[in-house]
C-alpha cells in the first residue's frame, strides 16, 4: 500500500473521480482518501478532449501516472495520458490509411507535392459547379 509519502513521478496508482470542472477532473487516491489530485484536460488524452465528462464519470475508478505531488497539501499532478502507448507515427498511420481509401498510396511526401496542384484544381471545379 502506497502511502502519501511515498508518491513520486513516475508512480501509477488507481485514483477515483469525485468531481469535474471543464479544465479536468478531481480524483482521489484509492489508496489514501485523505490525498487529493487533478487531471488537467490535456492530460486526459493524447486526442482533443472537449468535454471532461466524456472520458470519466463520477466515482469511476481510473489508473493515472504521478507527475507532481505536494506532500504539504497532500495533493496529486496526474496523467491519464502518461499509462497509454502513444506510436509516434499514429497521425502518419492516419493519413496513409485515408490515402488507401482514396487509391492514393502516401510511401513518402513525394506522391504529395506531385498531387497536390491536380488535387487543388479539382475541389476548385467542384467549387465552380
Amino acid at each position: 500500500m502506497i502511502t502519501m509519502n511515498e508518491y513520486k513521478p513516475g508512480d501509477v496508482i488507481q485514483v477515483i473521480v469525485v468531481g469535474s470542472q471543464p479544465y479536468g477532473l478531481f480524483v482521489k487516491a484509492v489508496e489514501d482518501d485523505e490525498v487529493t489530485g487533478l487531471i488537467h484536460i490535456s492530460e486526459l488524452s493524447y486526442g482533443f478532449v472537449k468535454d471532461v465528462n466524456q472520458i470519466a464519470k463520477m466515482n469511476e475508478t481510473l489508473t493515472a501516472k504521478v507527475l507532481e505531488f505536494d506532500k504539504e497539501a497532500k495533493h496529486l499532478k496526474l496523467s491519464i495520458k502518461a499509462c497509454q502507448e502513444r506510436s509516434r507515427f499514429q497521425n502518419v498511420s492516419n493519413l496513409k490509411k485515408m490515402a488507401k481509401e482514396k487509391n492514393e498510396y502516401l510511401k513518402d511526401f513525394s506522391r504529395l507535392s506531385e498531387s497536390l496542384g491536380t488535387w487543388i484544381a479539382k475541389e476548385l471545379e467542384k467549387e465552380e459547379v
